[in-house]
């Protein structure tokens, strides 16, 4: 594969000849690379909760590392379609934290529970990192004030808590999608508090900027998964496609290799629930051929392609030199496909 093992020495050695005199010369050089942390191990209690109501307790202790210091970051799978991680809170040297979290999004009903998947990060100072995995069950609160939780959500933004906003987002997504499922929340109700969540999402990505872009596309991506595509209107995807041109084209660091994919084909998804929301909208609102052919002209078409360029370059930034690149120049080109191919369905 080209790559090192990690935590061994590798001897790299060069020969040269002079063609002139044929006398020859050598010279070496030691590597050491580098490896994960190790030795320790991490926990959740409690294990059951209810969302946006229970704190959880994360801790991470004994590890061990040559290059120090550690950071310590905990990370959740978002709701409903699960494409991606979001951060539960950004790295820090303690190896405990408490938060609420959202349920998942796949319980049949608000009175079941699911699985949520959870993982931690210790990272060492060259960033080589450790990856923990664990699960919570976490049920669906009875019931949940839409219209107040966005407001709280606003109110966390303007104290600039974004690892709560970011947790309880995802709460409230959660259960949106669930009670929409059960129809315990009409199509209208689901429109308004989808197109309020984008809006938040929007606002902090343009004022904060504290969440990472692959936190704020996995946030995103949540969002835009419907259950119904009218719930995802004309303004909230103009307001999801800007917010992904500028996520896809940040300078922000995505991590490790493994973030990379995960945050290209996080915001692959998101793209495909739009272009299916509008393809959907546009099919059920024929008669009315002025509003349809606005939306689906060379804007947003213009603003997906400009997305999918930029998860294109962001892919051949994120291989490795010199490497094979054939599987993910396979996965890219399949993708751009598949994507540019829907667009040009909407023209």
């Amino acid at each position: 594969s080209g790559l090192l093992l990690p935590g061994l020495t590798y001897t790299f050695r060069v020969l040269a000849k002079s063609p002139a005199s044929n006398f020859y010369g050598k010279a070496e050089i030691n590597v050491i690379t580098n490896r994960a942390p190790r030795l320790g191990s991490c926990s959740l209690a409690p294990t059951s909760g209810v969302a946006l109501q229970t704190m959880f307790a994360f801790s991470c202790v004994g590890w061990s590392d040559e290059d120090l210091p550690l950071t310590y970051q905990w990370q959740a799978k978002t709701t409903t379609t699960g494409k991606g991680y979001f951060d539960l809170c950004a790295p820090r040297r303690m190896g405990s934290f408490e938060t609420k979290l959202g349920g998942s999004g796949d319980s049949s009903s608000t009175s079941s529970s699911s699985t949520v998947n959870l993982r931690a990060r210790i990272v060492d100072s060259l960033g080589a990192a450790a990856v923990i995995e664990m699960t919570a069950s976490v049920s669906q609160p009875t019931t949940l004030a839409l219209v107040e939780e966005k407001t709280h959500l606003g109110e966390l933004l303007e104290q600039g808590d974004t690892e709560t906003f970011a947790s309880e987002f995802a709460g409230v997504i959660s259960y949106l999608e669930v009670s929409r499922r059960e129809q315990k929340v009409n199509v209208s109700s689901g429109q308004s508090t989808r197109e309020g969540l984008m809006d938040l999402l929007s606002q902090e990505s343009r004022t904060n900027g504290r969440l990472s872009a692959s936190t704020s596309t996995a946030l995103l991506e949540a969002t835009t998964d419907f259950v119904d595509p009218a719930e995802i209107d004309v303004r909230t995807r103009e307001t999801a496609v800007s917010m992904l041109k500028n996520l896809t084209s940040s300078d922000r660091d995505l991590g490790d290799d493994s973030s990379v994919t995960d945050f290209v084909s996080t915001a692959l998804s998101a793209v495909s629930n739009l272009l299916s929301a509008s393809s959907s909208s546009s099919s059920s609102q024929q008669s009315s051929a002025s509003a349809s052919g606005q939306e689906r002209g060379t804007g947003f078409i213009d603003g997906v392609d400009n997305v999918i360029r930029n998860l294109q370059s962001v892919m051949v930034s994120s291989a490795v030199e010199g490497e094979e690149q054939s599987n993910s120049s396979s996965l890219e080109r399949e993708d751009r496909v598949q994507i540019r191919m829907a667009a040009r369905v909407l023209t």
